[in-house]
């Protein structure tokens, strides 16, 4: 289809999507599903056209960005008709996004809901490939129980099911339903989040926060040990609270992540000895410390960095950015490490 050409010289896949409000837009879920993919396929070198409604934000329009056409974060925006009333808005702007994108010079058009789907027949009338990502059985919803709106959502589920190329499902529930209603298979691709530039933990008393950094990948990770060994409790459901298991635990799931080992460091807090007194063993914050550092010598990980032990609690910031641990408590104020 058409000329696009990277900058290789290699033909450009061309992507429509549509079923969303607008983009960029907080309005629901499937607006930030839309700008999150899109843009993250714009990056990859996709050449992504996202067809916008006509109107105002949902909340009024004082939420209203000003961006609806050009590009924004790599991504085409277009801007189609739609009749602004309840019910209508939806159907009118699916409908003439679904005949821009027939005639437009794209390879794929990806539908967003089931409603939107009832139009994939017209892209695939002039040669396009379709897919459709269902993000509910929006039809059993309360709004939609009955009437006109429910029967038309039943019917972009089934022309999603005749003319899709590809169904995307978001849980294991809605694959089975269509795997059972229509025996249809379908792709599970559950919604992701974006990883967190920054990881936090609260009060830190006797626990130890444990902090792993990867510099060269800038791939960290956070445990929060709450005791030596899991000997110490009842319950072995959650491994990072032990330091015999949950150091090793917490460097598996980086290396899962992209990290290499050879690259990881340590910073430690907390570890304090709040009750000490009263505790005939010694200091829990003080064997948890040690535990911690005897597990981490094992792995090889070396500790470039403590703030460790006293009588005060902590609150840790973990920066993924670039290894800083912030130390916050009442008694020594704020500290970087």
């Amino acid at each position: 289809m058409g000329g696009a050409k990277s900058g290789t010289g290699r033909p450009v896949m061309r992507i429509a999507m549509l079923g969303h409000k607008r983009i960029p837009s907080r309005e629901g879920g499937i607006e930030i599903v839309v700008e999150e993919l899109a843009w993250r396929m714009a990056e990859l070198g996709y050449d992504v056209t996202c067809y916008n409604r006509r109107g105002h934000h949902v909340a009024g329009s004082s939420f209203d960005t000003g961006i609806t056409r050009g590009r924004y974060r790599g991504i085409r925006l277009k801007t189609v008709a739609t009749l602004d009333v309840r019910g209508a808005a939806a159907f009118t702007s699916s409908v003439l996004a679904a005949l821009c994108a027939a005639f437009g010079p794209y390879d794929i058009v990806h539908f967003h809901a089931e409603g939107p789907c009832a139009m994939m027949w017209l892209p695939r009338l002039t040669g396009k490939r379709c897919i459709a990502t269902i993000h509910g059985l929006d039809w059993s919803r309360s709004k939609w129980k009955s009437g006109f709106g429910a029967m038309y959502i039943k019917l972009g589920e089934r022309c999603a099911v005749r003319f899709a190329d590809e169904i995307i499902v978001l849980s294991d529930n809605v694959r089975q339903y269509f795997l059972r209603e229509y025996g249809r298979r379908t792709e599970m691709i559950p919604n992701g989040v974006s990883r967190p530039e920054k990881l936090i933990t609260y009060a830190l008393g006797s626990c130890v926060g444990v902090c792993l950094y990867d510099g060269k990948h800038r791939i960290a990770g956070m445990a929060h040990i709450m005791l030596p060994d899991a000997g110490l409790s009842l319950s072995q459901e959650n491994p990072y609270k032990f330091a015999d298991k949950g150091c090793e635990q917490l460097i598996k799931e980086m290396e899962r992540q992209g990290a290499d080992r050879r690259f990881i460091t340590a910073k430690l807090a907390g570890g304090a000895g709040m009750f000490s007194k009263y505790e005939a063993l010694g200091s829990i914050g003080e064997r948890n410390v040690k535990a911690v550092k005897a597990v981490l010598g094992a792995l090889k990980v070396s500790v470039t960095a403590e703030d460790t032990g006293k009588n005060y609690g902590r609150t840790i910031t973990f920066d993924s950015a670039d290894g800083s641990l912030t130390v916050k408590s009442m008694s020594a104020g704020i500290t970087v490490i």
